[in-house]
């Protein structure tokens, strides 16, 4: 992926896997993660999930709706090839957000790749 990419997605902290320690959480399919590196998910407009990982997209699009700019917002996040949306279900999911993820969700299925990663179950 290109490194303005990175940028854009303002990531606290930029790591690699080739520093990640597999030993230290045994569940994660290691050659699972390391076929992820290769980018195909992305070709083939896939989605990941990660579930039970330790602010949220949502946050933003509330607030653009409340600024009338909900669909350019919406808009402006179907465009990416890969949207990263981290840590989904750390803050109360209200009615009205549900609504506007299934929204972002429905205008990228199929057509561009998400990551999602959360601490709840399904």
């Amino acid at each position: 992926m290109k490194r303005p990419m990175i940028k854009v997605g303002a990531f606290p902290y930029h790591k690699e896997i080739k520093n990640f320690d597999f030993s230290f959480q045994p569940s994660i399919n290691k050659q699972q993660i390391l076929d992820f590196t290769t980018l195909r998910f992305i070709e083939n407009q896939e989605n990941i999930v990660f579930l039970e990982l330790s602010g949220v997209e949502k946050s933003h699009l509330k607030k653009t709706k409340l600024e009338n700019r909900l669909a350019n917002r919406l808009k402006h996040l179907a465009k990416y090839k890969l949207l990263i949306m981290n840590e989904l279900g750390y803050l109360p999911i209200d009615k009205e957000d549900s609504k506007l993820f299934f929204q972002l969700i429905d205008i990228r299925y199929e057509k561009k790749s998400t990551i999602i990663t959360m601490n709840i179950n399904f």
